[in-house]
């Protein structure tokens, strides 16, 4: 009889092997891959933000260095002189027209012509972001052609 007990106690049960891997599997999967790609996209989103920060301070400088009629024919050449420095940068577009308060401070905000694509965050839904950046500038800030 206690040789019969000893048999019962010491069988493996087959369905338990392996459960431990399982809820690492299952840990990994839901816990942290999504953390790791709000980490990747997160990262990639606030580096678009800041060279689009810097695009829009540079825009704002290029427009203030110009001045602004009364008639408005200023805020066309403050217009074309941000689009001729935006055409050669890759994505970028002036987002409305540049305001100018009239003490020589302009305003520039730029956006992404197309959406930025994520990498991680398209699995629960997020599939691209788009970003604008609003600069502001005076026309006593130092434009150097260098900075261009």
């Amino acid at each position: 009889m206690l040789d019969y007990i000893h048999k019962i106690k010491t069988v493996r049960r087959f369905g338990e092997q392996g459960q431990l891997a399982i809820m690492w599997v299952v840990l990994l999967g839901v816990v942290i891959f999504p953390v790791i790609g709000l980490g990747v996209d997160g990262g990639r989103m606030l580096n678009a933000h800041s060279l689009y920060q810097q695009y829009a301070n540079q825009s704002a400088r290029v427009a203030a260095s110009l001045p602004a009629g009364a008639t408005g024919q200023g805020i066309r050449e403050q217009e074309m002189a941000i689009g001729n420095y935006l055409r050669n940068l890759p994505n970028v577009s002036l987002y409305g027209s540049p305001i100018d308060f009239g003490n020589a401070t302009v305003c520039v905000t730029v956006e992404t012509i197309h959406p930025i694509p994520t990498i991680f965050l398209g699995i629960v839904g997020i599939r691209n972001f788009s970003i604008k950046a609003e600069g502001c500038a005076s026309g006593s800030d130092n434009l150097n052609s260098n900075e261009l």
